[in-house]
């Protein structure tokens, strides 16, 4: 057992508290945003204590983040139903390209084969109060005004400083989450590379109320409910995202700036004009929220995994915001964390935490890549090449197979880990590595999303998916001292009509375990399951 101690030190007293396990945290979380509330949840609902710390005073009243997609839907699905966030926002259903307000294509967000919608536009401020809310129902209070100054790990803890206030107190805990953002201070302590470019453009931020001088006559002078608006014009390029019923979210690009030049938020009159001048929406501004200037950094960290310290979000990696895909590669940082970790404390093998490296780190590189690609396609100013992407983005999109890859990797649908399951022995299923699928199915007479399954507030290590033919006795019920919960197939009315069998290519006498971050972990039959167990 680790020797947990901790320090508080003001006014000159020192107060020693106990080792015992259960009346100290096993992880640190330092950083309160959607990241770091996704650890802090995520570990707590599977049976481990942790602290977080965040040096804000308050939580962000600011939108920021603006869209959850589906695979963060899914993967928080375990934690927080799906329909606590369809509640507060408006469900995504279509982008449209435009070239100075001329319509030049749609994609839109494919739902055929899903239970959970493509993604929802629910301020990042909200989705903090959610995980917050749901914290709090589980005794976890965040310590705020609360800064990690220093820290040094052994073979048995980190030993971190935390300054609260203008009282100091250390605190030694087997692990600690850096999820503290783009400017990381355990990243910085660390001194680890981050590295990157930045880009010399400036970026101007407005969240509007707008008045619409007339009704809507066609998608060219309209924001549907639901809709992302881009369009590229010679003066750059403006994208437009519902945040909610009346309130906008405008991003507009700036232009070419030097390095050095002081940031300098946009007023009314500077989004007005660039609504003007780049779109034929007949809007006016009525109201400002929120205003700023801000810059793109495309940055990764090139190792997640130090020692007894992890990097996840915004610490390990930055990227365009292009596609909405930052926070939620973050969310899923820490889900996947999370379950490792958790394992890990419970008794695996402490390279078990080497697979969040190894299954994280490709999926952030592949988003910065993607995410970079995106922007700089749509700030394109050149004539020639506006009209060129003009014409071919119609004929692309209207490809099935291009708008379903398109769709995926914007809901990040496309996101899998089975190149580092193949590199393991025992590997077998054609799902292994990939996410549980949300297809309706029936349940108890009503139908319902299949990942309906993986919900659970009490902790587990994995659900266990049988076929119809399987005998659930022969199967392990356990792992590492966590429960595994089973669910057969054809009883009790649970997909009676074979969906999930025939998606899942599931044998009628075969299982498949679920992670709790929604990863299919192993199929195949209960000899197999406990070996592939033994090795974990």
């Amino acid at each position: 057992m680790f020797n947990y101690i901790f320090f508080l030190r003001s006014k000159e007293s020192v107060y020693n508290w106990s080792n015992k396990m259960d009346m100290n945290p096993a992880v640190l979380i330092v950083g309160a945003g959607p990241v770091g509330l996704t650890a802090a949840l995520s570990l707590h609902r599977q049976g481990i204590k942790v602290r977080i710390i965040d040096q804000n005073s308050e939580a962000t009243p600011l939108s920021k983040a603006l869209v959850l997609w589906r695979r963060s839907l899914l993967s928080l699905d375990t934690l927080i139903p799906f329909e606590t966030f369809l509640k507060e926002g408006i469900e995504a259903k279509k982008a449209h390209f435009f070239d100075e307000g001329r319509h030049q294509a749609t994609l839109p967000f494919l739902t055929e084969g899903h239970g959970l919608p493509a993604g929802i536009f629910i301020p990042q401020s909200r989705i903090e109060a959610i995980l917050v809310e749901a914290l709090l129902k589980g005794g976890i209070r965040i310590e705020r005004n609360s800064k990690m100054v220093s820290l040094r790990q052994d073979d048995e803890g980190v030993m971190a400083d935390i300054l609260q206030g203008e009282a100091s107190q250390t605190i030694k805990v087997p692990y600690v989450i850096a999820a503290d953002g783009g400017r990381s201070t355990i990243r910085h302590l660390l001194n680890l590379a981050f590295q990157g470019e930045s880009m010399e453009s400036r970026w101007l931020l407005g969240d509007l109320t707008v008045t619409k001088e007339r009704a809507p006559a066609s998608i060219e002078t309209d924001v549907a409910e639901g809709d992302l608006y881009m369009s590229s014009s010679p003066k750059g390029a403006i994208a437009i995202f519902p945040i909610s019923r009346d309130r906008y979210r405008l991003i507009v690009d700036g232009g070419h700036l030097e390095k050095d030049t002081p940031r300098q938020d946009p007023t009314a009159a500077e989004l007005q004009k660039a609504l003007s001048d780049r779109t034929q929406l007949l809007w006016t501004i009525k109201e400002t929220h929120w205003l700023s200037e801000f810059r793109i950094n495309e940055r990764q960290i090139d190792r997640y995994v130090h020692g007894r310290v992890l990097i996840a979000g915004d610490a390990a990696h930055v990227h365009s915001p292009a596609g909405g895909q930052g926070m939620n590669t973050g969310i899923q940082d820490a889900v996947n964390l999370s379950f490792r970790l958790a394992s890990v404390l419970h008794g695996a093998n402490a390279s078990f935490l080497e697979r969040y490296q190894e299954e994280r780190h490709p999926v952030a590189r592949h988003v910065l890549v993607m995410s970079g690609r995106m922007l700089r396609a749509g700030m394109l100013r050149q004539p020639i090449l506006r009209k060129l992407r003009g014409l071919l983005m119609p004929l692309f999109l209207g490809l099935p197979l291009i708008k379903r890859r398109l769709s995926n990797a914007l809901t990040e649908d496309d996101v899998s880990y089975q190149a580092v399951y193949k590199t393991l022995e025992g590997f077998q299923g054609a799902r292994v590595g990939e996410a549980f699928p949300d297809l309706p199915i029936r349940w108890g007479g009503l139908d319902v999303p299949a990942s309906h399954l993986l919900r659970s507030q009490d902790p587990l290590y994995g659900t266990l998916v049988l076929g119809p033919k399987a005998d659930p006795k022969i199967w392990p019920t356990t792992h590492l001292g966590l429960p595994i919960r089973p669910y057969q197939l054809g009883s009790e009315g649970l997909d009676e009509a074979g969906a999930l069998l025939r998606v899942m290519n599931l044998g009628p006498d075969e299982g498949i375990l679920i992670r709790p971050d929604a990863i299919v972990d192993y199929q195949g039959s209960p000899e197999g399951l406990k070996i592939w167990l033994q090795a974990m």
